[in-house]
């Protein structure tokens, strides 16, 4: 140590990783049980996805085939970019409407944009409902 009671660099105590992670404080999800809860005879099934919900929409528990499908879409990472994707493609056919112009929507561009905006109605839609069916209609 120095006067100034400063530690030089040399003389610190380099911690193991163990030790670290003993002074870790682990805090469990919402719906998780931390280590020594609950466990009353009975062995609880693991979840495969414990920070979601076991069942949503009454019936579909995590392992079923159209939740694990839909989690497993929702986990995936091109999903969330085709949804900006969307999301900016629509930004975009909204800013080139006309409705001053075209009121009765006779011409092409008129019709190409409205089918576009049908078009991402749709896939909105499907978007809100696999999300629903994964994390459930609240979510977590």
């Amino acid at each position: 140590m120095t006067d100034g009671g400063e530690r030089e660099p040399e003389e610190e105590e380099e911690r193991e990783p163990e030790e670290e992670e003993k002074e870790r404080v682990r805090v469990p999800l919402p719906g998780q049980r931390s280590e020594g809860q609950g466990q009353t005879g009975e062995e609880e099934e693991e979840l495969p996805y414990p920070s979601l919900y076991p069942v949503v929409l009454f019936r579909l528990s995590q392992t079923s085939p159209p939740r694990c499908w839909c989690i497993k879409a929702v986990c995936h990472p091109w999903f969330e970019r085709v949804s900006m994707l969307a999301i900016l493609l629509n930004c975009v056919t909204l800013g080139m409407f006309q409705p001053c112009d075209d009121v009765h929507c006779l011409n092409n561009r008129c019709s190409f944009l409205q089918a576009l905006d049908d078009g991402i109605f749709v896939f909105f839609a499907v978007e809100m409902l696999v999300k629903m069916v994964a994390l459930g209609v609240l979510g977590r």
